[in-house]
């Protein structure tokens, strides 16, 4: 199986297997918990951490361009193609490869700011309580195929890459309002469960869209794992605050309205 990237041919198996094992794993001391992020181009900024928020967690940020950090350990992102958007999103899915040796992880998009003024252990402790990963409710849609609709209407991907996914989903029975994850911020236990879920959630995004929130309800529903909400929203700036990003090069704007490229 194939996939066009930025005009280049990627082989899935090979992104899947190789790639993301051989560029993506670092082997580290155990950590309790990693709070981690991974930003390419200038697409955001490294955004700084309140004093306690990493206490007692390792905080890593994944990055492309180097930037120094008072309270980030800076890691060097291992490209695995030649799409800014596909690489972060291999850190940000496959929490099992990116921070192997963590017993649980939160990650947040480069856009994200953390609020909180006391140690995100806490997040663990009050979120994950008989689940495995916890998320952030859609502030404003309520399961998947309305924000395959929202996609479409708005030119994120692919249509027609959109329309053949939902339809699977439809085929498979995925119901209409099974929830709607906003999938910004991740807090995650590094399980068995969750390295299934992770692993067919980028399936997912390989073989169909690249919004990462269309296929989130569908592996969830299809793993059968518990997933936990997180009360608020991401806007509310009581445990984090979501900013614009920095910047959009034209080739990401473009992205935004064509899936990946198109074959020359």
């Amino acid at each position: 199986m194939t996939l066009k990237v930025n005009h280049q041919t990627v082989e899935v198996d090979q992104l899947r297997r190789e790639s993301v094992n051989r560029h993506l794993s670092l082997r580290r001391e155990k950590d309790i918990m990693v709070i981690y992020t991974a930003i390419t181009g200038k697409y955001d900024l490294l955004k700084e951490l309140p004093e306690l928020a990493g206490q007692g967690v390792r905080c890593l940020a994944f990055l492309d361009l180097q930037r120094p950090s008072q309270t980030w350990s800076v890691r060097q992102l291992r490209a695995i193609c030649d799409n800014n958007r596909l690489n972060a999103k291999a850190y940000k899915v496959l929490s099992h490869i990116s921070v192997p040796d963590a017993a649980c992880s939160l990650w947040i998009d480069g856009s994200i700011d953390i609020c909180t003024r006391t140690s995100v252990l806490n997040l663990a402790e009050s979120f994950l309580s008989g689940a495995d990963i916890a998320v952030f409710a859609h502030a404003e849609r309520y399961c998947l195929y309305q924000e395959a609709a929202h996609c479409i209407h708005r030119h994120k991907d692919d249509p027609e890459v959109i329309r053949r996914q939902v339809s699977r989903y439809t085929q498979e029975g995925v119901p209409a309002n099974y929830g709607l994850a906003e999938c910004s911020i991740l807090l995650r236990r590094h399980t068995k469960q969750v390295r299934e879920f992770n692993e067919l959630w980028w399936n997912e995004i390989l073989a169909g869209s690249v919004r990462d929130q269309i296929s989130f309800p569908y592996v969830a529903w299809k793993t059968g794992i518990k997933v936990n909400y997180i009360p608020g929203a991401v806007w509310d700036g009581s445990l984090f605050r979501r900013r614009k990003h920095l910047n959009v090069s034209l080739a990401e704007f473009v992205g935004e309205f064509l899936r990946f490229g198109q074959a020359t």
